[in-house]
């Protein structure tokens, strides 16, 4: 069984839809805060500023602090301190002309970006393993859950690259056998909400000490 040592969380139909939280999440986010699990909401978002976003999210009950929020821009802001970088928030021929006409590789920053989720971690004051395969990254284990409603934004891609926890809610776009278009061998679980993921968290950790 995996230590967990932190979690991300995706935003909009995980814990909220629209403009209410959704049953049960603002106890659970207070339940794992109180377990003293490092966690970052994570969300590909350009439409907000982290603190717009937490100010959101406050207005629904959620008790969260503007550097628990980790959006694409907080990623590129990351990565723009490295030299010679040309970043881009999302793929598409806009950025394949930009590439061409610069001669410059983009660098494409959200989920389900590997680059991403490695960004989000190290936020957390948390580092990845470094295994010589994705095989051996599944087997040891991250200690490092994703939480989300969307099979292949959320939780494919860079997560399942890692290696990292993933669970899927059957809130938000979640649509009945979501789990099966997994492409990455399947799920660690599917969970009603958020609430019985967090439930789950933190009686794996209970059971591990």
């Amino acid at each position: 069984m995996q230590r967990i040592r932190g979690v991300l969380i995706d935003v909009s139909g995980t814990v909220h839809v629209g403009d209410k939280a959704i049953p049960g999440a603002v106890q659970a986010l207070d339940r794992l805060r109180a377990s003293g699990i490092p966690f970052r909401f994570c969300t590909n978002t350009t439409q907000y500023s982290g603190d717009t976003l937490a100010n959101k999210l406050r207005k629904f009950g959620f008790d969260v602090k503007r550097e628990e929020i980790f959006t694409s821009l907080s990623a590129c802001r990351q990565l723009i301190q490295a030299r010679g970088l040309s970043l881009s928030l999302g793929p598409g021929g806009f950025v394949e002309a930009l590439e061409f006409a610069s001669g410059i590789k983009a660098h494409v920053v959200g989920k389900p970006q590997k680059a991403f989720f490695e960004l989000a971690i190290q936020n957390m004051g948390l580092s990845l393993p470094a295994p010589t395969s994705m095989q051996a990254t599944t087997t040891t284990g991250t200690g490092i859950v994703m939480i989300g409603d969307d099979v292949e934004q959320d939780l494919g891609g860079g997560a399942a690259e890692l290696g990292l926890v993933r669970y899927l809610v059957q809130t938000g776009k979640y649509r009945a056998q979501d789990e099966n278009r997994d492409a990455f061998g399947g799920l660690d679980g599917v969970f009603a909400d958020f609430s019985a993921v967090v439930d789950h968290v933190l009686s794996q950790r209970q059971e591990s000490k």
